[in-house]
């Protein structure tokens, strides 16, 4: 029996430590993950008006929204997205898809409450920040590093708790 109890108890401080692993960002991961905003220069915007100018988010806290045109947790997250930054005004907003076509991004953000700045291309940045699942939002303070990176969707009291804390 003692057995089994340290086993299970094992597992348990193993997942702990695998799930909060999964939330905070590596300060060796690619790129670093402190790159954020400097990559996303490289992204065009959904709208066709070029490149996106990270100037806007120059000493603000950030986030990133990582998404797939074809997600329903990406697509159900991102009204929950928009309402907790519209209640943190000082907070940048910014959508990255990772398919599909331009107009396609730009409608289903639009469709489900986002206002947001639209890029896409986001495939290729996905893959160099080792964004592996949608959505994979990334919490960004106001000195432009990455300050936490969380997986999955999050409820709206969930975003409004990590944005309190950028």
């Amino acid at each position: 029996m003692l057995t089994v109890q340290r086993n299970a108890l094992a597992l348990i401080l193993f997942l702990g430590l695998a799930l909060t692993s999964c939330s905070r960002a590596s300060e060796d991961g690619p790129d670093s993950h402190q790159r954020v905003v400097e990559l996303l220069r490289e992204l065009p915007s959904a709208d066709g008006s070029g490149t996106f100018d990270t100037s806007s988010m120059n000493g603000k806290p950030a986030v990133v929204s990582f998404f797939s045109v074809t997600c329903g947790a990406c697509v159900h997250e991102m009204r929950h997205l928009q309402a907790a930054v519209d209640a943190h005004p000082n907070t940048q907003l910014v959508f990255v898809a990772v398919d599909g076509r331009p107009q396609r991004a730009l409608a289903v953000v639009r469709a489900n409450g986002g206002t947001a700045p639209v890029l896409t291309g986001g495939g290729a940045l996905a893959r160099r920040l080792e964004v592996t699942q949608v959505p994979t939002t990334f919490a960004i303070d106001s000195a432009g590093k990455t300050d936490r990176v969380v997986i999955g969707e999050r409820s709206r009291n969930g975003l409004d708790h990590l944005l309190a804390k950028l």
